[in-house]
């Protein structure tokens, strides 16, 4: 059986004391020394999180792009100057513990998500209902319906994966687990055709109309 508990975040400095929960800051497939010249600190009150899906575990995906984003910089819906930190997808009492923390302490959080890292988000998201700035869904695998969205959220921008082949195995894994495809609910859905498949993070990204990495 795979070993959930605790998740692994990386978080920016500046966060590390408004958490509780244990947490691993490395994990089996992310070794602490690639970390270290990762660029996680801005001085603002806004800060990104990317949450990776089950595709992480294995293929490391979502920390992949992470990782190109801070060394790259981005923008997200127009602006710049975040922190940045990553989760893995088991990370929902993780988010029911430090967001609605950081926002009370005046934070802005936006969440960019992927897979069963989306479905965490949305479901933190639906048990509260917090004013995230922004949160980008991709390839959103989960098996509850999305009729309604947060109240409180801002913008809800949904990517995902159109023609799924069956050769590939993370597509069938997003079918098997439920994929979402569009939600009807959220302010835009924007699909993404082959060659791109379900753990094809930064061609999802690449088509986002508000996320946009520097050259």
């Amino acid at each position: 059986m795979l070993a959930l508990r605790p998740n692994t975040a990386i978080l920016p400095n500046r966060l590390k004391h408004y958490v509780k929960l244990p947490y691993l800051t490395h994990s089996n497939n992310i070794k602490r020394a690639e970390l270290l010249e990762l660029k996680l600190d801005y001085d603002s009150k806004k800060v990104v999180f990317f949450i990776g899906g089950f595709c992480d575990t294995f293929s490391r995906v979502m920390f992949n792009f992470f990782v190109t984003a801070t060394k790259r910089d981005f923008t997200l819906n127009d602006e710049s100057g975040f922190n940045v930190g990553y989760l893995s997808f088991y990370c929902y009492e993780f988010l029911n513990e430090l967001i609605p923390t950081l926002l009370n302490d005046g934070y802005e959080v936006s969440i960019i998500s992927h897979s069963w890292g989306a479905k965490n988000s949305l479901r933190f998201l639906f048990n509260q209902d917090l004013p995230l700035k922004v949160l980008i869904t991709l390839d959103c695998v989960c098996r509850f319906s999305i009729k309604e969205r947060p109240k409180e959220l801002g913008i809800w921008e949904n990517i995902y994966i159109e023609n799924r082949i069956l050769s590939d195995i993370s597509n069938i894994v997003s079918i098997i687990g439920g994929a979402k495809n569009a939600i009807s609910v959220a302010d835009s859905n924007i699909s993404v055709s082959l060659p791109a498949r379900h753990a094809s993070v930064r061609l999802m990204l690449e088509k986002s109309n508000i996320f946009h990495l520097k050259d």
